[in-house]
Parts: structure tokens; sequence; C-alpha cells
């Protein structure tokens, strides 16, 4: 299971709620005939799921007037003379139509343009706590009383303008395309407001490790020649070979200097490359590349000299055209190659923000329409690991006993909330753990905390593998008072 299922309650009588109002036949005005013509709603903003109908003549001989639906679109440049469009601004509920180039112009009447239906509400102010929800707004037979036990979410307000900044950027780079890690924890944002935070984990390679290239690196302390000597192995019968071998370094996509090596054994044998100190100042990644060109097995001996050392070894290279090449890889029996692990949290205060199987859907189906089908997507919540602190607190006096505990207690509850706890008020890092010099100074910043006497910190047990994905939450904690002898 992505999240361990844990039955915690029953309940009967129970209903979805959505946090809006629904307007009926509301007629926005009439028209005028006239291009670009703009109308309004009465509440604002305006949900998704909305109709509305221009009274038009149907093109009978009765002349009779019927209501049309029209249809929503987000711009006006694929629309024709004739296509019935209108745009919606949402947020402020202004209904724009066209100019009979780009969207027809409705047609001249008399308060014949109206809203069918509409919802109205939404907003950070509908994520109500548990059981704050207590009034019906209209009388149900049989219905005694009403309350939420579980905290509602899902609201958003609108996006403020740094958010736009951030986030416009790295739309231009993903285009809604989920290629790398990071392209998949910012679509993540765009799939629900609900997620608060997300971290893409991908598996983990050392590309020094890729000798069946063969790739040779070669660790420079200053510049200087790097010179490759190449010497091949007889074949019964003999064969021709071509091996194409490759001087790389930093500051540039191409090599800095190649050769084809062939099987004529009285041809030059050797590949050099003088790196200057203004190239070395680039970086140290310098490295030497060997691909088999032709259609049979080459094998030989190496040897790579460099300013202060050198490298010796043997190869033994399969055809770059055949299957064997990949045989060779030290990943092929990886079976984490193409998985990635999406870790989310939702938006909430509760002290272990556990994504809903909803929300987990909700991702999963969003990031796997937009990357390649060849991705092993998991989502899931964080690894918890609860925090519980023991400490013995002593009062300026003892008048402010009660205070000080629920102080402490509130302190560190909203101290160690993994989004909006730690020392900046950020929320904890992925693998991160409290430290007592964090609490000292938090405990002792409440107000009527003379200090600390003693403190201590419980976590539970964190398995190897979690080591530095789990996150912590606050438990239940142990505060009692001390005297100042």
């Amino acid at each position: 299971f992505r999240v361990p299922p844990r039955l915690q309650q029953l309940l009967l009588n129970t209903t979805w709620a959505t946090q809006a109002s629904t307007i009926e036949n509301e007629i926005l005005g009439s028209s005028n005939g006239n291009p670009d013509q703009t109308f309004s709603t009465l509440q604002f903003p305006v949900l998704e799921g909305q109709q509305l109908e221009v009274r038009e003549e149907e093109e009978t001989d009765l002349q009779e007037e019927v209501w049309v639906v029209w249809q929503e679109v987000s711009d006006f440049y694929g629309s024709g003379p004739e296509d019935r469009h209108y745009l919606l601004n949402h947020l402020t509920g202004e209904v724009s139509f066209g100019n009979n180039q780009q969207g027809r112009i409705p047609a001249l009447g008399s308060n014949n343009i109206r809203m069918v239906y509409y919802r109205t509400g939404g907003g950070k102010q509908g994520n109500k706590p548990a059981e704050t929800i207590t009034e019906l707004k209209t009388t149900v037979p049989y219905v005694d009383s009403v309350t939420n036990l579980e905290a509602a979410s899902g609201g958003s307000n609108q996006e403020s303008l740094e958010w736009v900044k951030e986030q416009g950027p790295k739309t231009l780079r993903h285009r809604y395309k989920a290629v790398t890690a990071e392209d998949i924890e910012d679509l993540v944002y765009q799939a629900s407001t609900d997620v608060a935070r997300a971290w893409a984990i991908t598996p983990k390679f050392n590309p020094k490790d890729l000798q069946w290239l063969p790739n040779y690196y070669l660790p420079l302390e200053q510049s200087g020649t790097i010179t490759v000597s190449l010497w091949s192995q007889g074949n019964d019968p003999p064969t021709t070979y071509q091996l194409q071998v490759k001087i790389n370094g930093p500051g540039q996509t191409i090599a800095y200097e190649e050769k084809i090596f062939t099987s004529d054994q009285s041809s030059d044998r050797e590949l050099s490359y003088p790196v200057t100190p203004s190239q070395f100042s680039l970086g140290t990644e310098w490295y030497v590349t060997m691909v088999n060109l032709g259609d049979v097995n080459v094998s030989g001996d190496i040897t790579i000299e460099y300013p202060d050392g050198s490298l010796t070894g043997n190869f033994n290279l399969p055809p770059k055209t055949t299957s064997d090449h990949a045989d060779n890889s030290p990943y092929l029996d990886r079976d984490d190659v193409g998985q990635v692990e999406l870790i989310i949290l939702p938006d909430s205060s509760a002290r272990q923000p556990t994504p809903s199987l909803g929300l987990l859907d909700l991702v999963e189906e969003y990031i796997l329409a937009r990357c390649a089908p060849t991705l092993d997507l998991r989502v899931t919540g964080p690894y918890w690991v609860e925090v519980t602190v023991t400490a013995e607190v002593v009062p300026l006096s003892l008048d402010l006993a009660e205070a000080v505990v629920i102080g402490v207690n509130d302190a560190l509850n909203h101290f160690l909330h993994p989004l909006t706890g730690g020392v900046e008020g950020q929320g904890w890092p992925f693998g991160r753990q409290p430290h007592k010099s964090d609490l000292y100074r938090l405990i002792e910043s409440v107000p009527g905390v003379n200090y600390v006497k003693s403190l201590s910190i419980d976590l539970a047990e964190i398995p190897e593998e979690q080591s530095n994905r789990f996150l912590i939450y606050s438990g239940e904690h142990q505060i009692s008072l001390g005297q100042d002898f």
C-alpha cells in the first residue's frame, strides 16, 4: 500500500459538502450587436461547470426565438466567425464575446444573455478545521445537527504576483512535460492546490562505473599533455576494425581531440592533446572514451599518460551496432532503472499531514499523462518519525506555571510542524532531525520561562533505507516544572 490502511472510525449519515452557492437563470444583460462586448456575473469567483445561453432567432419561417448554449474557450485564436464562443474570467466573473472574425457576436436583443447556472465560492476561507461547520443554511426534515468531523481542504486563493514570477520560468522550462525530476516536482503543484511540498527521488549511480563504454577518467591536477597509446591484440584469422578514441573535457560538448584507430599496425598508435592552463581552469573532468565502429570484437591494451600520472588497462569492445554492447552494462540487472518515487505532502495544519488516497491518485494520473510511458512512478507520502520532547522547565514564578506548560507545548508543536516549523518557519527538510540547541533556545524564549533544567529528545527508530527521506512531526511532549534552588 502507498499509504498503510488504518480504520479510524465508521460514520453513518455522511455526505460530501462543497463551499459553494449555486446561482440559476441570472440575466447578464442585453446584446447591442457590437463586437467585443463584455458582461459580468453578480457573484464571483465563478467555479468550473457553468452554462451560458444566448437567445437567438431560430432559422425557420416561424421566426421563433430559442435559447442556445455557447461554449467557453481559453482564447479566440482558434475561433471562427460562426463559432459560439466566449471567454470567462473565473476570478472576476467577466464574460467576453467575439467580433465576428474571431468568435461570433451575440444576436441583438433585450436581456438575451443569461447564465443558466453557475457556482460561486472557494478560496482558503473554506478550509475550515474539524468540527467548525455546524450550521444548516436551510432546514432539512429529520436533521437535528451537522458537523464536519474532518478538516475541509482544497480551497485556494488567487496566485500572488511573486508566485507567478517564480512559476513563469519553470513553465517555460518544462512546457508541461515531465522529463526530469525537477519537472515532476514543479508539475505536482499544477495537479492540485492541495499539495504543499513535493520531492522526486531518482536512482543514484556513479558515471565513473560506466567502464563498459569504456570511459577512462583522468584525475588531472594541472595543465599538460594527455597521450593515449593503443595496442590491439591480433585476431585469427586477421580482421579489419575501427576504434574511435576521444579526449573529452569541460567547457564544451564535443571532444577536444579524436582519432580513429584501424587494424593497420603500421599506423600511428597514439593520440595526444595539450591541455592549456585556461582549459584546465574550466574544471578537472577530463576523460577518454572509446567506441568500436566496426563489425567484430576488438580487444587490446591501452595506456593513458597525463600530467603527474598514468593509467593502463585492457579492453574488449563488442561492435557498436550489436546488442552485446549493452549486455556489458553494470546497470543491466538493476531493478530501479526508470523508477521515480514522488513524495508529496498536503497543505494541512495537522501534526502529521498525510496525503489522502484521492490526492495520491490525482497527482499520479496528472504526472503519468505528461511523462514518458517508460517511467515507473510511485506517488506516496513521507516516512514519518515522531519527535517527543521531555523537558523540565523552571518558570519565573509559580503563578505562571500553567501558562508556561501550555506555552511550551504550543511552541514545540509549532516548531516541529513539518510544513510551517523549523528555525526559519519554512518547514523541516527531509532527513533533518532537531538538535537540542534548537529546543533549548525555543523553550527559553517562551514567556514566563526562566530556564530549562533538563531536556531529552525521543525519536522513533529510523530504518537505514529511510535515513535521508524521513520527515519529523510533533508527538505528545512531557513538560514538567522544576524549582530554582
